[in-house]
């Protein structure tokens, strides 16, 4: 059922140029009525079973799609498979039975090895990992533009065991801690790319707005995201704040126990087509902020030593309890 791989191949590449334009991009959807009269004429009652099916390198089994459809109402009671080493579950309605059009979905896919390309205009960043994703919609309406405006999701994912191409979030925060310290570093020639252990988090949609919380656990590096798509403007607005667990491999951002748990920030912001290694950078605004926490922390830590010198040297070198608890009560005071 696919044309020939090279009139394929002609085809996208007429329709997609390979280089994106970097004009501001807005969304119009169309807003014309939606002729709902052959969905209400649907009377469907089937149940399809697949043993094996092949989707160019995608391999597919125990493919199962179950669909009822009478009066203007459409159930997805099941369509489930097994691919990419894990597996994929949909229900839902569409219900054309009034006025507008209603549309419920409910989706889960467990161990599946994702390899996501994130899209003609974020070319150069992808998702890779071993992705679980539970995902509600709803919406209504009469025309595709108020179906987009009433649409409602949330959705939850983890990646285990992945990465981030596209970007080096080690490299920004090699930057933002030489920016601190008033040195200079130079990522040019670090790889684009951030390998993570564990990606978890949770997108919600209100219309074309999406708000987006996630946190990324890598071998040296804890990030925690949150952030804003704004579809009707293609617009990024998103900051990550990261926690340095270990050496990154250069000098100027060296590990050290006072940046432990001190977050560095990260400010990822413009238009979706202006995507590139230079759009996510240090949040300049914010590492003031970062320079008072670090210099507080070292005070409080100075002034910890000093304390536990004068009580060594009033109650003794040897710990016990009683000067443990001398010790406590002295540094909640200060």
């Amino acid at each position: 059922y696919l044309p020939p791989q090279a009139e394929a191949q002609a085809a996208s590449a007429q329709a997609s140029p390979k280089t994106a334009s970097k004009e501001p991009i807005k969304l119009e959807l169309p807003n014309d009525p939606l002729d709902l009269a052959p969905l209400r004429q649907i009377n469907l009652d089937a149940d399809l079973n697949i043993a094996k099916a092949q989707f160019k390198t995608i391999a597919a089994n125990a493919i199962n799609v179950k669909l009822k459809g009478k009066k203007g109402l459409i159930k997805v009671e099941n369509v489930s498979a097994n691919l990419l080493g894990g597996s994929v579950a949909l229900q839902g309605s569409a219900d054309a039975r009034g006025e507008v059009l209603k549309v419920d979905l409910k989706q889960n896919a467990t161990n599946i090895s994702a390899d996501m390309d994130l899209g003609e205009y974020i070319h150069k960043f992808a998702l890779q990992g071993k992705t679980q994703l539970n995902t509600q919609l709803s919406t209504e309406g009469r025309s595709i533009k108020t179906l987009a405006d009433n649409l409602q999701l949330q959705s939850d994912f983890a990646m285990l065991d992945g990465k981030v191409t596209g970007g080096n979030a080690s490299a920004l925060t090699c930057e933002g801690i030489a920016l601190v310290n008033g040195e200079s570093i130079s990522t040019s020639k670090w790889p684009q790319e951030t390998d993570f252990e564990e990606l978890r988090g949770q997108v919600k949609m209100k219309g074309l707005s999406i708000d987006n919380t996630a946190e990324i656990k890598a071998a040296k590096l804890r990030l925690n995201g949150e952030g804003n798509i704004d579809l009707n403007r293609m617009y990024v607005d998103y900051g990550l704040t990261t926690y340095i667990l270990g050496d990154l491999g250069h000098e100027a951002c060296r590990y050290n126990d006072k940046f432990a748990n001190v977050g560095i920030p990260i400010r990822c912001k413009g238009d979706l087509n202006g995507i590139d290694a230079k759009f996510c950078l240090p949040d300049k605004s914010k590492l003031g902020d970062m320079a008072k926490e670090l210099a507080k922390a070292e005070a409080k830590r100075k002034a910890t030593k000093e304390l536990d010198k004068v009580l060594d040297k009033h109650l003794g070198g040897e710990e016990n309890q009683s000067k443990d608890a001398v010790k406590g009560l002295l540094k909640k005071i200060f």
